[in-house]
């Protein structure tokens, strides 16, 4: 079971930590691509809708790579077109982060990826795996749903200090960022599980600072409000 200090929580922790694997565990964790790609969807069906638009919806957060394109935001020769496409994207994070907060007030916990001021904005934790081998030796697994991670290790690096920039800012209620370092060769689930795992000894709190996967499926098919 999760430990009671990571329920109803929005919970970041950079691409390669065990995010997914953990959220395939316990009902109770909503991994942070799931409202990504739908939050996607979401806006995509928007301007669909709106403007006569034929973009795809997508089934995984490997998709959104697609949309982007279709949008126009790597279409160098119209800029215009580029920052519209930019513009809608910051819309989806907008909407991401709107879920995840809606759900972790449901009590739920989010782990997400994302780093961005949308997010930030409404997070509670930020989980950080230092070790850059480590972490790209995870996203080169085949086994990944997400097939645009970053797996350079000079950019992976970079994520991880973006991670760690994040402790100790205030979100939009105000509150520091917690900040919980993980071991070497530890994963996420070894920080927020009981019993099965203990909380790395080396773990900072700092300012500065088996349910199958059928059933983890059909309680990501739930609406946003009913999960």
């Amino acid at each position: 079971p999760l430990k009671s200090d990571f329920k109803g929580k929005v919970i970041l922790a950079h691409a390669g930590t065990g995010k997914s694997f953990a959220t395939k565990s316990n009902p109770d964790l909503i991994d942070g691509d799931v409202l990504y790609y739908q939050a996607t969807n979401t806006i995509v069906d928007k301007y669909n809708k709106q403007n006569g638009e034929t973009v795809p919806n997508i089934k995984d957060v490997t998709g959104t790579k697609g949309v982007f394109t279709a949008w126009g935001e790597y279409d160098k020769t119209n800029p215009k077109r580029q920052a519209e496409a930019v513009r809608r994207r910051n819309e989806i994070y907008a909407e991401y982060a709107k879920q995840a907060k809606a759900l972790a007030k449901a009590g739920k916990t989010v782990l997400s990826s994302s780093i961005r001021g949308e997010l930030i904005a409404v997070a509670d934790m930020v989980v950080i795996q230092d070790d850059a081998a480590f972490i790209g030796k995870n996203l080169t697994s085949a086994e990944r749903v997400n097939q645009n991670s970053e797996t350079d290790l000079v950019k992976i690096r970079e994520k991880i200090q973006k991670a760690v920039k994040v402790a100790g800012k205030l979100n939009e209620e105000g509150v520091p960022i917690v900040a919980y370092k993980l071991g070497k060769g530890e994963y996420i689930s070894d920080l927020i599980f009981e019993n099965e795992a203990v909380a790395p000894k080396d773990a900072k709190v700092t300012v500065l600072q088996d349910v199958t996967d059928e059933v983890a499926a059909e309680e990501r098919k739930k609406p946003f409000n009913l999960r």
